[in-house]
């Protein structure tokens, strides 16, 4: 009733006169209909309010009372109105400073680093700014989470970056990395256990294996050794280097309380519907706030456009459950239809000599990989991929073979359900791809390499 009142105007009518006439004239309001409320009587004069509307019809039953009605107070939407137009430099300048001020609460204009160690403030600003994070930028304008993994790529000293906000104020947490300082390369030395467990598996770079994978270990046995020998039966010292991965037993202890107090969501909701009008929250519904606790939630969760693929976790067959990785299958792969535009203008250039070129290398691979004792994966139409298993850890494999200048590729490769047929979901497989322009000298480059990997392992080469 308020509301409706306000919104059409409401008139406070004073009227000053002998009791007789005060009583004529309210006589002559209810015989007219006009609705009037909040009705006072003193002595010698009445106060009344009445819609803005029916305020004219007011005064020929005044003239008959010979009474003078005196408007005391107006108020309501058509007021204001009136008010509003007759200042109008005043109304757009207040306009205009709302919106300068909305304007100005989108940007971030204070930046505080923490977690600083041997980084300093000014190296973490600097990455930032790169990034796109400077006082005066747009929030709507910078990914925050993005910005934050690319300031830890430009900054390695950083273990990891997250960036938070706080109306105007933009936060760079930061925590850097603690590594151990490693032996000097050039300074002999021998690889011991640090704690007691079982060899999984252990691939040498530098020294020689003492134990064998499957080996049951104790604290401070020897590993590798750092000494070696050469053919004329003479020994030399090396810095022992190997990628060992073993099953060992740690005891935690932990304490908790005896009583704790777990969240369960009851399953109602409350749904509030709101206005963003630039960093400004407007409210479109009278419902109050939820009592207790609750979790707030902004809009729906995203429904993928599309299904399919595996996504980052390739030994599952459908897509992650967290965002942004479970709409990927959703979401137009630009990039890749641009690849395959030039890729299509590439083939239509060169023909089926791409095919040939791809095809040679791959059989040459295939053959000395075999020849070797290497399981391959390998058919009568081969592509320019080519699988193997290397007799050890794929991903220990490839980054030897990384070391060495080779990039390949090591796991499931996105399909979980080729590596259940081929029985390798549990191991994966190292994948290497051979272009148009690879040689025959990269092929045998790459087969000496991979010879490598079996040094130190009696079950990786043939004998």
């Amino acid at each position: 009733m308020r509301v409706s009142r306000w919104i059409d105007g409401t008139v406070t009518v004073s009227v000053a006169a002998a009791p007789e006439k005060l009583h004529r004239f309210l006589s002559l309001i209810a015989r007219a209909g006009l609705p009037v409320w909040d009705i006072r009587r003193g002595e010698g004069r009445l106060w009344f309010s009445l819609s803005a509307r029916e305020a004219a019809r007011l005064r020929p039953l005044a003239r008959r009372s010979r009474v003078r009605p005196h408007f005391c107070r107006k108020e309501g939407l058509p007021f204001c109105r009136k008010w509003a137009l007759r200042r109008q430099g005043l109304l757009w300048g207040a306009l205009a400073g709302w919106a300068l001020v909305a304007w100005l609460s989108g940007c971030i204009w204070q930046i505080r680093v923490t977690g600083c160690q041997g980084l300093s403030e000014n190296q973490v600003l600097a990455a930032a700014r790169e990034e796109g994070v400077f006082p005066g930028c747009r929030l709507s304008q910078v990914d925050l989470d993005s910005a934050a993994r690319a300031m830890q790529t430009r900054l390695p000293k950083a273990g990891w970056i997250t960036v938070n906000t706080q109306g105007c104020l933009a936060e760079i947490c930061l925590s850097e990395r603690t590594e151990p300082q490693p032996a000097q390369e050039e300074t002999p030395c021998n690889l011991v256990a640090e704690c007691s467990g079982v060899i999984e598996s252990i691939s040498v770079l530098e020294g020689v294996a003492v134990v064998p994978a499957g080996s049951v270990v104790e604290k401070g046995q020897l590993l590798v050794s750092g000494v070696q020998q050469n053919r004329d039966g003479s020994f030399h010292l090396v810095h022992a280097r190997a990628i060992i991965q073993a099953r060992t037993r740690y005891t935690l202890a932990a304490q908790a309380p005896a009583q704790t107090q777990e969240l369960r969501y009851t399953g109602e909701k409350t749904e509030r519907a709101r206005l963003l009008f630039f960093s400004f929250p407007i409210p479109l519904t009278l419902r109050a706030v939820p009592q207790g606790w609750y979790v707030r939630r902004s809009g729906g969760q995203a429904v993928p456009l599309l299904y399919g693929g595996t996504g980052s976790e390739s030994i599952r067959r459908d897509m992650p459950d967290l965002p942004p990785e479970r709409l990927e299958a959703g979401t137009m792969n630009v990039p890749g239809a641009a690849g395959l535009t030039e890729g299509m203008k590439h083939v239509r250039r060169f023909g089926t000599a791409i095919r040939e070129a791809e095809h040679r290398q791959t059989v040459n691979c295939a053959r000395g990989l075999e020849k070797l004792g290497f399981r391959v994966f390998t058919g009568e139409h081969q592509a320019g991929t080519l699988s193997f298993l290397p007799g050890e850890d794929c991903q220990g494999a490839a980054e030897r073979l990384g070391k060495m200048g080779i990039a390949v590729r090591a796991g499931l490769h996105c399909a979980p359900l080729a590596h259940e047929s081929a029985g390798t979901l549990e191991t994966g497989t190292v994948r290497v791809s051979f272009g148009p322009d690879a040689s025959e000298e990269q092929t045998a480059a790459f087969l000496r390499a991979v010879r490598k990997l079996g040094r130190g392992r009696d079950d990786a080469m043939p004998r």
